[in-house]
């Protein structure tokens, strides 16, 4: 594989990672693409503007993603997840609310699906500590690209917003 050729996959979202030889990853990259080509996923239109917004701001363009709408298996506080089997990107669940345009009035469908691009991008890393930090750069909002990353586990937001609501009306 030439550097050109390693460029082009990177630019398409195919990121190799750690320790990965040429083999494993090309093999990654077929079967993605093979099982995107063999399902039904969300219209093309819904990823116009996250590509856009992702290659300015890590130069890279997701073209062979598959993401798909249900609520199943999702917390209520939940926009999508990044199915990752081992190192390799299963596909992409966004909650059927995002099929309108945003969901609970706080998640918009292209903020949630370029965050999880993110992830998808980097599904070959095995690197759980940092993973969000990249996701969050991906959101329009200051403050969670600052507070997103900080929270890891659902259970995290409650002490955080006990503490803050004590704060607010306790000096």
């Amino acid at each position: 594989m030439t550097d050109r050729d390693l460029l082009a996959l990177d630019k398409m979202g195919f990121i190799p990672g750690p320790g990965e030889n040429e083999a494993d990853f090309l093999a990654r990259v077929n079967q993605a693409k093979k099982e995107f080509a063999n399902g039904q996923w969300i219209p093309e239109s819904h990823w116009d503007w996250v590509r856009e917004y992702l290659d300015q701001l890590y130069n890279v363009k997701p073209l062979y993603i598959r993401a798909f709408y249900s609520n199943r298996n999702l917390a209520p506080w939940q926009g999508a997840a990044a199915w990752i089997d081992g190192r390799v990107l299963s596909s992409i669940q966004l909650r059927e609310g995002l099929k309108k345009g945003s969901y609970l009035g706080i998640y918009s469908r292209e903020e949630v699906l370029a965050h999880e691009a993110v992830h998808a991008a980097r599904s070959a890393f095995n690197e759980n500590h940092f993973e969000e930090f990249f996701a969050y750069q991906a959101s329009a909002k200051k403050w969670r690209r600052v507070l997103g990353p900080m929270i890891r586990r659902p259970w995290e937001a409650w002490p955080f917003l006990a503490c803050a609501w004590l704060g607010a009306i306790w000096p």
